[in-house]
């Protein structure tokens, strides 16, 4: 589904710039895949808490991170927990032969495993002695001390800063009021900044993607946050263009300036969407990118966005 790929998407998105993180991560054997999968401890755990409220807490150790758009069963549980050490005795193996190597042994340790879901899984939380995590808002479930398994339960927690980008993933009725909190956040606030960027990433996502009902709806609130977010994006790329150009001479005129700025700007886009979608810049790419005009330019960032791929 469609609102899988945004969750993932917006978790890469958040917690990207403050640990490693992997998305559809492969776990074999057999062939098997991790929805997001934080690679090592965080650097700045204090900054992420600041940042990210929960979700910094739960994202800055080891861990793998589960999304349910549907019901979640106790066998959709055991699933993730299959994962969650198969990737451990994955780690253990590459750290042996790490050893091997004459390098020195380094202990790994079990992931956690966090399960994000929309429902109200009672059956799991009974079945598996999950019980509420002390010290944590409501809404958080730990399976017993030794497992390593978390449960968020994204109709249940509490409507505050700190479960803000949480909920951000949760259901339309969950979702609602959202944009208002938001927008109540401080301009210079780290988790507007990072909440902004994120739905940014989104919508160019989105713009790749087949026109999608559902999609619209989740993005009705915040369609007019979106496209100021993008606007302003494209005038920071023409405005740094518009000083290069009027920087490298300003006796070449201002058409030719204002030229490169617009080209600036898409140039910017095309390299961001390349970025999102996992379109390699090759050296020759770029060098074509550098080469093209503004209805070149133009061209391309139309096609990428429509096929989500370098045009042959």
């Amino acid at each position: 589904m469609n609102e899988d790929a945004l969750v993932k998407l917006g978790l890469d998105a958040l917690l990207g710039p403050f640990v490693q993180v992997h998305t559809q991560y492969p776990v074999q054997p057999p062939a098997q895949f991790v929805d997001v999968f934080v690679a090592h401890d965080a650097a700045q755990p204090e900054t992420m808490w600041h940042t990210l409220g929960w979700l910094g807490k739960m994202g800055c150790h080891l861990s793998l991170m589960e999304a349910f758009t549907s019901d979640l069963s106790v066998a959709d549980a055991r699933h993730c927990m299959r994962k969650q050490l198969t990737l451990h005795h994955a780690l253990e193996l590459e750290s042996e032969a790490q050893v091997r190597e004459g390098k020195e042994r380094v202990g790994v340790p079990l992931p956690w495993l966090w399960m994000l879901t929309w429902s109200h899984p009672r059956v799991l939380r009974n079945a598996w002695g999950m019980t509420p995590i002390e010290g944590w808002p409501r809404g958080f479930y730990a399976a017993p001390e030794g497992l390593l398994v978390g449960l968020v339960v994204l109709p249940e927690l509490p409507r505050e800063r700190s479960t803000l980008p949480l909920r951000m993933f949760g259901d339309q009725e969950v979702r609602q009021g959202l944009r208002q909190e938001y927008e109540a956040l401080a301009e210079g606030d780290p988790m507007r900044q990072a909440l902004g960027q994120m739905l940014t990433w989104w919508q160019l996502w989105v713009l790749g993607q087949p026109q999608d009902e559902r999609i619209t709806r989740w993005f009705m609130d915040f369609h007019q946050v979106v496209q100021q977010q993008l606007q302003k994006l494209r005038e920071e790329g023409e405005a740094r263009g518009e000083a290069r150009g009027e920087a490298r001479g300003e006796a070449r005129g201002e058409a030719r300036g204002e030229a490169r700025g617009k080209a600036a700007g898409l140039r910017t886009a095309v390299t961001d969407l390349c970025e999102l979608f996992g379109i390699e810049l090759t050296e020759g790419r770029k060098a074509h990118l550098a080469d093209l005009d503004v209805a070149g330019l133009e061209t391309l960032r139309i096609h990428l966005k429509q096929h989500r791929s370098w045009p042959e």
